[in-house]
């Protein structure tokens, strides 16, 4: 099978396995290159994502304390935003709007570092849409510690960035179709002093080998081939005339009759 198919490729035209090898080329540099995008896109929205989270934990955390905390947080910059604050027994001791009333929603730990990290957590109750990026700090005071939890949802990242990858998955084929269209043009073109070479080469007989093939003007592959075609024309050429005149200079021999 694998033969056939490579005696099947071998007998298409030079310009078509030109063309194809340069759309196989394109397409997989494309399709590439879409790839990075979407992940880097991905990565710096979620890094965004990140430390607006991280941003709104601190300061719910500043504006706390644990003796004055109400049932609910104040209505924060980002209406989506989910907020917990969790004594030290897990007990909610106030929460957002979206919210309100519910059980815990967070179980991982509180982050002590310089740097706190973010967690991704799902089906937060009484919300449909289920990854959200999430940060816990503590907060409170050394007797009577409590847990800021905010999680904000990923949902407008990933819509986003399926609306690009929708664009992108129909974008690249279309330039990629455009861009071989182009490259069988200009291939067709690049291609045209071999078919002047052809037909020049056709017309050339045996009984004039005086002919020579015009070389083309840049100093490349073409022009190199048609130097040493002509330089073979020259030396049949010399062979033939050096041949003729042998057959003139011989005399012809009689036979003798029975």
């Amino acid at each position: 099978m694998a033969a056939d198919v490579r005696s099947w490729w071998a007998r298409r035209s030079l310009r078509l396995r030109l063309t194809a090898a340069a759309a196989l080329v394109m397409a997989a540099g494309l399709a590439g290159a879409a790839f990075l995008l979407v992940a880097w896109l991905h990565a710096s929205l979620i890094n965004g994502l990140d430390q607006t989270v991280l941003q709104r934990a601190q300061v719910v955390a500043a504006d706390e304390d644990s003796s004055r905390i109400t049932a609910e947080v104040p209505a924060t910059s980002h209406a989506e935003a989910a907020v917990q604050i969790v004594d030290g027994r897990g007990k909610v001791l106030a929460s957002s709007a979206n919210l309100r009333g519910r059980p815990r929603a967070f179980t991982f730990p509180a982050s002590r570092s310089g740097t706190p990290r973010v967690h991704t957590v799902h089906d937060i109750p009484e919300h449909d849409y289920g990854t959200w990026r999430a940060v816990g700090i503590p907060a409170g005071t050394s007797h009577d510690p409590v847990t800021v939890y905010v999680a904000l949802p990923t949902e407008s990242v990933d819509r986003g960035l399926a609306q690009l990858t929708v664009a992108l998955a129909t974008g690249v084929p279309a330039v990629v179709a455009l861009l071989t269209g182009m490259v069988w043009l200009f291939t067709g073109r690049a291609l045209r002093p071999v078919d002047a070479m052809r037909a020049q080469t056709a017309e050339i007989s045996a009984s004039d080998l005086s002919r020579r093939l015009d070389v083309p003007p840049a100093k490349d592959a073409l022009g190199r081939l048609a130097t040493t075609f002509n330089d073979l024309l020259g030396r049949l050429d010399a062979a033939t005339r050096r041949q003729r005149r042998f057959i003139a200079r011989t005399p012809p021999m009689n036979c003798a009759a029975p």
